[in-house]
């Protein structure tokens, strides 16, 4: 059974009974998604007044934490990887129309925008899991790391507490960011950085997108010191939005690779710059989310044995102590010989990957 309900009226533990649908006709929610406390603020920044929820909603989600076996540790990740490859291959289409006619449909970004703000919610803290084991093979490299950007960038955006309009522009600046590389003109092809220019003009006064959208395009190649490009501004000449997205855009960048996925370096990077080429404000409370994320991940050592991850020393992000699977326990901080190569996949994830 369903009815229908005011969205300010919906409360944490409903379910919606049927898929909430934007004026594009771009799926927003999943049918038998749990709602999350701030659904309500993001479906009335959309405009939608009203939804379905199953009329009883004492009938909640399963509870799968107090569920054992494989599929139940499957299925959550399973509907994630739903979820994002519909949001890339839709990203993917749009990216197309823009390249082929340099025209931005903002209500589809923003539709896409809204998926990746949902997913954020529904899967917390387990995304960053998923996105670490998530593998790099999408043929369409920008639409992959828009989206990433996008979603680590969202992750940093709660990390500090973003109201959720900043946060809504947050998202879509993720998406846009590399936007200007559709635009740029074979005789700049060997700039790296003309991509942020003919970027943020492709965007600039387009109805619809907030003005600090076209300023992260701009600026998130721009560091805190002044050694960014390419106008080497610096400190508060810098917008909030590309410095995080200065930091998303670094961390997909280094730790996702063809062949692997290995967060720690960067991470390691980070926190030797972030109070010089970062603004610590954001980068702090980022490092602490990966760095307590990774706590108990599984890693492939430099000598092929695979561990887990039990402790940080002090400053040490890329050389944790581990635990070999024969029990072994190493601290890479005072082992030089050995390193972090990747992380491992979960062994039940093969039945899906």
């Amino acid at each position: 059974m369903k009815k229908a309900i005011l969205v300010k009226d919906l409360e944490a533990g409903m379910v919606f009974a049927e898929p909430v649908i934007a004026e594009s006709g771009t799926i927003l929610i999943d049918k038998g998604t749990p709602v999350f406390p701030r659904y309500k603020a993001l479906l009335t920044l959309w405009g939608i007044l009203s939804v379905y929820i199953e009329e009883s909603i004492g009938d909640k989600a399963p509870d799968k934490n107090a569920a054992e076996g494989r599929q139940l540790q499957i299925e959550p990740f399973t509907k994630f990887l739903q979820e994002y490859t519909r949001i890339i291959t839709k990203t993917s289409e749009v990216f197309n129309l823009i390249r082929d006619y340099k025209a931005v449909p903002v209500q589809e970004l923003k539709d896409i925008s809204f998926g990746i703000y949902a997913t954020v919610l529904s899967t917390g803290t387990a995304i960053v899991d998923y996105l670490l084991i998530n593998d790099n093979t999408y043929a369409d490299k920008l639409s992959h790391h828009s989206v990433m950007v996008a979603i680590i960038s969202t992750i940093i955006g709660q990390e500090i507490q973003l109201p959720e309009k900043d946060l809504n522009a947050l998202i879509l600046s993720g998406m846009l960011h590399d936007i200007g590389k559709f635009a740029v003109p074979k005789q700049d092809d060997q700039n790296p950085y003309a991509h942020v220019l003919h970027g943020s003009a492709l965007i600039k006064n387009i109805d619809g997108l907030p003005a600090e959208i076209t300023l992260a395009a701009l600026q998130h190649h721009e560091l805190m010191d002044g050694s960014g490009k390419p106008s080497r501004l610096k400190g508060a000449q810098i917008h909030l939005l590309p410095r995080i997205i200065a930091i998303a855009n670094e961390f997909q960048n280094e730790a996702f690779h063809e062949d692997c996925v290995n967060p720690f370096p960067v991470l390691q990077s980070l926190s030797i710059q972030m109070y010089n080429k970062y603004d610590p404000r954001v980068c702090i409370p980022f490092l602490i989310k990966m760095r307590d994320l990774l706590l108990n991940a599984s890693v492939l050592l430099s000598d092929g044995q695979t561990a887990r991850v039990i402790l940080f020393p002090d400053g040490m992000i890329d050389r944790p102590v581990v635990q070999t699977t024969s029990g072994d326990i190493i601290d890479l901080s005072k082992n030089n010989q050995l390193s972090v190569q990747s992380i491992v996949t979960p062994d039940y994830l093969s039945l899906v990957l």
